[in-house]
């Protein structure tokens, strides 16, 4: 691993050099290392978070073809300091939602559900009983 030092030449340069060398930036230096070897298996998780990732990355593309959308997603990125629209919607799409309250009124059960910075337009909810059993869908 070499260490670059003031050189106008590679500042602020990162990436891939030839088959197996890389530069990139660690703690505010230039560092030029061997090209790591990509791993050869996926765990489960990884596999689901990829997949998952994907999707979001898919469901923000088309979401912010929706200029309204994208004004919302504009001025969320704004307000949580996040380089962009599209960066805001694949936020938006990976936090889930959290029921907060369940309360039982003249025989309806009402829920208070919140997503940390954004709004909850729509929720499905499934029961399930503790076999796993799926109950009413409501």
């Amino acid at each position: 691993m070499a260490i670059v030092r003031s050189n106008p030449i590679v500042e602020g340069l990162s990436g891939r050099l030839g088959k197996s060398l890389v530069f990139k930036m660690l703690r505010g230096k230039i560092i030029l290392a061997s090209r790591p070897s990509p791993t050869k298996t996926q765990s489960e998780q990884q596999r689901a978070n990829r997949n998952k990732f994907r999707d979001a990355s898919i469901w923000a593309k088309s979401v912010l073809s929706d200029p309204l959308k994208k004004e919302y997603y504009q001025l969320k990125a704004k307000k949580l300091k996040l380089p962009n629209a599209y960066t805001a919607a694949i936020a938006d799409y990976m936090r889930t939602p959290q029921v907060r309250e369940m309360e039982r009124r003249s025989g309806k059960v009402e829920y208070k559900i919140s997503k940390k910075d954004f709004h909850v337009k729509k929720v499905e909810i499934k029961v399930r009983d503790v076999n796993g059993e799926s109950g009413k869908s409501e």
